[in-house]
């Protein structure tokens, strides 16, 4: 991992970011972060949350609880218009925030410049797409675009990529992106099944080179949500600790 962001994911705990998706108040939120937070370092604040109770009020409630923020905005418009949206996002002090890579390299350049105190994470390929779905929209099957979308954001300057834990071990075999940040959505066990195509458990995805990974439902949906974090953690630690053994 870059040691730039060691710090903020250098514990098992750091490397799990909840999705605060499908709530239906902020006193909700506010439960689950209290309810989770001892186990995650992170929470996702998305669309759907971010419509329905405010950006600011979600953070509060998260930083109250010592969480870090993954704004999941997933910006993509016409350079001047992301930027301007950056500087209300810097208002806010999140630690990262997302961008649509299709939105292009110039406008991830400007996005990332606007925006130095926090991390900037392209979007490449969204987890609902196969490689039917990715050759419709983009003209490519879901690998070569990763990779096009990932040498983008790599060019560009940004921290990281989201990108499938399917895509992880490609990805890892090309060198220039070894400094890249690797937030992976699409975190499932075996006994799940949703509207995500390409996932994977949190241990494998660990494995496979993330740096982070994106925990919803398997969380936020159990009817005991302490302990479904608890196997999450328990499955973060174990790829962590076999990773150190083996370097």
């Amino acid at each position: 991992m870059n040691k730039k962001y060691a710090e903020l994911f250098n514990t098992p705990k750091n490397r799990v970011i909840v999705a605060l998706d499908n709530v239906e108040s902020l006193e909700q939120v506010a439960t689950l972060v209290a309810l989770l937070s001892p186990y995650v370092g992170w929470f996702k604040v998305g669309f759907e949350t971010i419509l329905g109770f405010g950006a600011k009020e979600m953070i509060e409630v998260i930083r109250k609880n010592g969480g870090k923020v993954f704004l999941d905005v997933k910006l993509h418009d016409i350079p001047n218009t992301m930027v301007n949206a950056v500087k209300n996002i810097n208002k806010m002090g999140v630690e990262m925030f997302n961008v649509h890579c299709s939105a292009g390299i110039m406008a991830m350049v400007d996005t990332k410049k606007a925006s130095p105190n926090s991390l900037v994470i392209g979007v490449t390929v969204l987890t609902s797409l196969n490689d039917d779905n990715c050759e419709v929209i983009y003209g490519k099957p879901v690998r070569p675009k990763v990779i096009d979308f990932a040498l983008e954001t790599h060019t560009a300057g940004l921290d990281g990529i989201v990108s499938s834990a399917t895509d992880l071990k490609y990805l890892s075999e090309q060198y220039r992106f070894g400094g890249l940040l690797k937030i992976t959505p699409g975190i499932q066990f075996p006994d799940m099944s949703n509207d995500q195509k390409r996932v994977t458990t949190p241990y494998q995805a660990i494995k496979d080179g993330a740096t982070a990974i994106v925990v919803g439902r398997a969380i936020t949906g159990a009817e005991d949500k302490v302990a479904a974090a608890q196997r999450v953690l328990a499955e973060v630690e174990k790829a962590m600790n076999e990773i150190a053994q083996n370097a």
